[in-house]
Protein backbone atom coordinates (compact mmCIF):
# COMPACT_ATOMS: atom_id res chain seq x y z
CA UNK A 1 0.00 0.00 0.00
CA UNK A 2 2.72 2.13 0.62
CA UNK A 3 4.55 1.43 -2.60
CA UNK A 4 0.90 2.21 -4.34
CA UNK A 5 0.68 5.52 -2.58
CA UNK A 6 3.95 7.01 -3.36
CA UNK A 7 3.99 6.12 -7.36
CA UNK A 8 0.70 8.15 -7.34
CA UNK A 9 1.44 11.42 -9.22
CA UNK A 10 0.13 13.56 -6.63
CA UNK A 11 2.85 12.29 -4.23
CA UNK A 12 5.69 12.51 -6.74
CA UNK A 13 4.04 16.09 -7.19
CA UNK A 14 4.09 17.51 -3.45
CA UNK A 15 7.52 15.49 -3.43
CA UNK A 16 9.07 18.17 -6.02
CA UNK A 17 7.57 21.01 -3.69
CA UNK A 18 10.74 20.66 -1.44
CA UNK A 19 13.46 19.92 -3.63
CA UNK A 20 13.06 22.92 -5.98
CA UNK A 21 12.50 25.75 -2.44
CA UNK A 22 12.37 24.12 1.16
CA UNK A 23 11.70 26.89 2.28
CA UNK A 24 9.02 28.15 0.45
CA UNK A 25 7.00 24.82 0.26
CA UNK A 26 7.49 24.45 3.94
CA UNK A 27 5.73 28.18 3.90
CA UNK A 28 2.92 26.84 1.41
CA UNK A 29 2.06 23.98 3.25
CA UNK A 30 2.47 25.80 6.92
CA UNK A 31 -0.48 28.87 5.47
CA UNK A 32 -2.41 25.76 3.61
CA UNK A 33 -2.78 24.17 7.06
CA UNK A 34 -3.89 27.13 8.60
CA UNK A 35 -5.89 28.36 6.19
CA UNK A 36 -7.83 25.26 6.60
CA UNK A 37 -8.01 24.94 10.60
CA UNK A 38 -8.36 28.32 11.16
CA UNK A 39 -12.33 28.77 9.78
CA UNK A 40 -13.38 26.30 12.58
CA UNK A 41 -11.22 27.65 15.32
CA UNK A 42 -12.98 30.96 14.25
CA UNK A 43 -16.19 28.92 14.69
CA UNK A 44 -14.93 27.95 18.08
CA UNK A 45 -13.39 31.57 19.00
CA UNK A 46 -17.13 32.98 18.32
CA UNK A 47 -18.69 30.46 20.57
CA UNK A 48 -16.73 31.12 23.05
CA UNK A 49 -17.01 35.23 22.62
CA UNK A 50 -21.04 34.90 23.07
CA UNK A 51 -20.97 32.81 25.61
CA UNK A 52 -18.61 35.14 28.07
CA UNK A 53 -21.40 37.49 27.16
CA UNK A 54 -24.31 35.42 28.13
CA UNK A 55 -22.57 34.62 31.21
CA UNK A 56 -21.39 38.23 32.05
CA UNK A 57 -17.69 37.08 32.32
CA UNK A 58 -14.55 39.90 30.97
CA UNK A 59 -14.47 39.77 27.01
CA UNK A 60 -10.99 41.03 27.11
CA UNK A 61 -9.91 37.76 25.91
CA UNK A 62 -12.28 36.13 23.69
CA UNK A 63 -12.28 39.72 21.50
CA UNK A 64 -8.41 39.23 21.47
CA UNK A 65 -9.02 35.64 20.49
CA UNK A 66 -11.39 36.31 18.08
CA UNK A 67 -9.81 39.49 16.49
CA UNK A 68 -6.22 37.27 15.89
CA UNK A 69 -7.80 34.30 14.12
CA UNK A 70 -10.16 36.50 12.05
CA UNK A 71 -6.77 38.67 10.69
CA UNK A 72 -5.18 35.56 10.10
CA UNK A 73 -7.97 34.73 8.10
CA UNK A 74 -7.59 37.82 6.44
CA UNK A 75 -3.59 38.01 5.63
CA UNK A 76 -2.88 34.52 5.00
CA UNK A 77 -5.07 34.08 1.34
CA UNK A 78 -3.34 36.98 -0.16
CA UNK A 79 0.10 35.72 1.35
CA UNK A 80 -0.31 32.07 0.00
CA UNK A 81 -0.92 33.57 -3.16
CA UNK A 82 2.00 34.96 -3.46
CA UNK A 83 4.11 31.65 -1.97
CA UNK A 84 2.29 29.52 -4.59
CA UNK A 85 3.50 31.81 -7.51
CA UNK A 86 6.77 32.02 -6.32
CA UNK A 87 7.10 27.94 -5.43
CA UNK A 88 5.52 27.60 -8.81
CA UNK A 89 7.90 29.66 -10.83
CA UNK A 90 10.87 27.69 -8.64
CA UNK A 91 9.22 24.10 -9.47
CA UNK A 92 9.01 24.84 -12.92
CA UNK A 93 12.75 25.97 -13.40
CA UNK A 94 13.76 22.97 -11.35
CA UNK A 95 11.48 20.62 -13.65
CA UNK A 96 13.22 22.32 -16.82
CA UNK A 97 16.62 21.87 -15.21
CA UNK A 98 16.03 18.12 -15.16
CA UNK A 99 14.55 17.83 -18.67
CA UNK A 100 17.77 19.47 -19.50
CA UNK A 101 19.54 17.37 -18.02
CA UNK A 102 18.02 14.28 -19.19
CA UNK A 103 18.95 15.58 -22.70
CA UNK A 104 22.20 15.97 -23.03
CA UNK A 105 23.77 13.78 -19.72
CA UNK A 106 23.37 10.43 -22.12
CA UNK A 107 25.89 10.63 -24.70
CA UNK A 108 25.11 10.45 -28.35
CA UNK A 109 21.72 11.97 -29.76
CA UNK A 110 19.97 8.34 -30.08
CA UNK A 111 17.74 9.14 -27.36
CA UNK A 112 16.87 12.25 -28.58
CA UNK A 113 14.61 10.73 -31.56
CA UNK A 114 12.86 8.59 -29.01
CA UNK A 115 9.13 9.69 -29.97
CA UNK A 116 8.08 9.41 -26.18
CA UNK A 117 10.62 11.86 -24.68
CA UNK A 118 9.94 14.51 -27.85
CA UNK A 119 5.98 14.44 -26.78
CA UNK A 120 7.28 14.71 -23.28
CA UNK A 121 8.95 17.50 -23.92
CA UNK A 122 6.76 19.12 -25.96
CA UNK A 123 3.80 18.76 -23.15
CA UNK A 124 6.30 20.12 -20.86
CA UNK A 125 6.62 23.17 -22.94
CA UNK A 126 2.56 23.80 -23.85
CA UNK A 127 1.83 23.32 -20.36
CA UNK A 128 4.47 25.88 -18.79
CA UNK A 129 3.35 28.52 -22.24
CA UNK A 130 -0.08 27.94 -21.05
CA UNK A 131 -1.60 26.18 -23.77
CA UNK A 132 -2.53 22.98 -22.11
CA UNK A 133 -3.80 24.27 -18.72
CA UNK A 134 -2.87 27.17 -16.23
CA UNK A 135 1.28 26.87 -15.68
CA UNK A 136 2.96 26.47 -11.95
CA UNK A 137 2.85 29.80 -11.35
CA UNK A 138 -0.49 30.28 -11.34
CA UNK A 139 -1.83 26.24 -10.75
CA UNK A 140 -0.28 26.30 -7.56
CA UNK A 141 -2.63 28.37 -5.90
CA UNK A 142 -5.83 26.83 -7.36
CA UNK A 143 -4.18 23.35 -5.82
CA UNK A 144 -3.94 25.24 -2.42
CA UNK A 145 -7.48 26.50 -2.56
CA UNK A 146 -8.76 23.39 -3.23
CA UNK A 147 -6.28 21.61 -0.33
CA UNK A 148 -7.81 24.36 2.10
CA UNK A 149 -11.13 23.08 1.38
CA UNK A 150 -9.92 19.60 2.26
CA UNK A 151 -8.42 20.62 5.82
CA UNK A 152 -11.20 22.58 6.10
CA UNK A 153 -13.56 19.68 5.90
CA UNK A 154 -11.63 17.42 8.34
CA UNK A 155 -11.43 20.37 10.77
CA UNK A 156 -15.24 20.79 10.96
CA UNK A 157 -15.31 17.45 11.18
CA UNK A 158 -13.08 17.19 14.40
CA UNK A 159 -15.07 19.87 16.00
CA UNK A 160 -18.53 18.41 15.48
CA UNK A 161 -16.83 15.50 17.78
CA UNK A 162 -17.35 17.63 20.80
CA UNK A 163 -21.47 17.93 20.28
CA UNK A 164 -22.20 14.09 18.77
CA UNK A 165 -19.85 11.39 17.94
CA UNK A 166 -21.90 10.80 14.81
CA UNK A 167 -22.07 13.79 13.45
CA UNK A 168 -18.52 14.18 11.92
CA UNK A 169 -19.22 10.71 10.80
CA UNK A 170 -22.45 11.97 8.63
CA UNK A 171 -20.20 14.70 7.18
CA UNK A 172 -17.72 13.56 6.30
CA UNK A 173 -18.93 10.44 4.57
CA UNK A 174 -21.66 12.62 2.93
CA UNK A 175 -18.31 15.25 1.80
CA UNK A 176 -16.08 11.83 0.50
CA UNK A 177 -19.53 10.26 -1.21
CA UNK A 178 -19.91 13.52 -3.16
CA UNK A 179 -15.64 13.25 -4.31
CA UNK A 180 -16.32 9.78 -5.02
CA UNK A 181 -19.80 10.11 -7.14
CA UNK A 182 -18.06 12.49 -9.27
CA UNK A 183 -14.53 11.37 -9.95
CA UNK A 184 -15.09 9.80 -13.13
CA UNK A 185 -16.34 13.53 -14.43
CA UNK A 186 -13.28 14.99 -13.45
CA UNK A 187 -11.52 17.13 -15.96
CA UNK A 188 -8.27 15.89 -15.25
CA UNK A 189 -9.30 12.13 -16.12
CA UNK A 190 -11.25 13.29 -18.97
CA UNK A 191 -8.53 14.73 -20.36
CA UNK A 192 -6.04 12.71 -20.03
CA UNK A 193 -6.36 9.15 -22.19
CA UNK A 194 -6.11 7.68 -25.65
CA UNK A 195 -8.47 10.64 -26.82
CA UNK A 196 -5.78 14.20 -25.93
CA UNK A 197 -2.65 11.56 -27.55
CA UNK A 198 -4.78 10.80 -31.10
CA UNK A 199 -5.76 14.84 -31.02
CA UNK A 200 -1.66 15.22 -30.24
CA UNK A 201 -0.54 12.98 -32.79
CA UNK A 202 -3.11 13.88 -35.56
CA UNK A 203 -2.09 17.47 -35.15
CA UNK A 204 1.80 16.54 -34.90
CA UNK A 205 1.30 14.58 -37.53
CA UNK A 206 -0.79 17.63 -39.77
CA UNK A 207 2.78 19.83 -38.98
CA UNK A 208 4.96 17.23 -40.15
CA UNK A 209 3.04 17.13 -43.42
CA UNK A 210 2.46 20.67 -43.75
CA UNK A 211 6.37 20.75 -43.83
CA UNK A 212 7.15 18.04 -45.38
CA UNK A 213 5.01 19.37 -48.39
CA UNK A 214 6.54 22.76 -48.20
CA UNK A 215 9.76 21.34 -48.76
CA UNK A 216 8.95 19.62 -51.67
CA UNK A 217 9.95 21.34 -55.30
CA UNK A 218 6.02 20.33 -56.56
CA UNK A 219 4.76 22.89 -53.76
CA UNK A 220 5.03 25.98 -55.60
CA UNK A 221 2.62 28.85 -56.06
CA UNK A 222 -1.02 27.37 -55.74
CA UNK A 223 -0.25 24.37 -55.15
CA UNK A 224 1.79 24.95 -51.89
CA UNK A 225 -0.92 27.85 -50.56
CA UNK A 226 -3.99 24.98 -50.89
CA UNK A 227 -1.80 21.88 -49.70
CA UNK A 228 -0.55 24.09 -46.71
CA UNK A 229 -4.55 25.45 -46.18
CA UNK A 230 -5.21 22.14 -46.34
CA UNK A 231 -3.25 20.56 -43.80
CA UNK A 232 -3.99 23.30 -41.34
CA UNK A 233 -7.76 23.46 -42.05
CA UNK A 234 -7.21 19.39 -40.84
CA UNK A 235 -5.15 20.14 -37.74
CA UNK A 236 -7.60 22.61 -36.65
CA UNK A 237 -10.44 20.50 -37.00
CA UNK A 238 -8.83 17.96 -34.55
CA UNK A 239 -8.00 20.95 -32.03
CA UNK A 240 -12.19 22.18 -32.87
CA UNK A 241 -13.33 18.34 -31.67
CA UNK A 242 -10.82 18.37 -28.93
CA UNK A 243 -12.14 21.88 -26.99
CA UNK A 244 -16.06 20.44 -27.62
CA UNK A 245 -15.33 17.01 -26.25
CA UNK A 246 -12.69 19.15 -23.55
CA UNK A 247 -15.79 21.77 -22.85
CA UNK A 248 -18.05 18.93 -22.45
CA UNK A 249 -16.34 17.14 -19.76
CA UNK A 250 -16.11 20.88 -17.89
CA UNK A 251 -19.93 21.30 -18.24
CA UNK A 252 -20.15 17.37 -16.71
CA UNK A 253 -18.36 17.94 -13.64
CA UNK A 254 -20.58 21.53 -12.74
Amino acid sequence: MWKRLRGRNEWKFFAVLPQADRRLAFVWWLALLLRGVLPAVFAVAMGMLVSSVQRGETLIGPLIFSGVVFVLLQVLAPLQTAVSQNLGDRTAAWLYDRLARACVRPPGMGHLEDPRLTGDLTVARDFDLGMTGPPLSYGLDFIAGSMVELVGGLAAAVVLFAYAWWAPIVLAGAWLATHWGWRYAAAHRGCSGCAVDEVDGRSSHAGKADEAFAGTAAAVDTGQFCGLHWNRSRALGHHRQELRRRTRITRSRQ
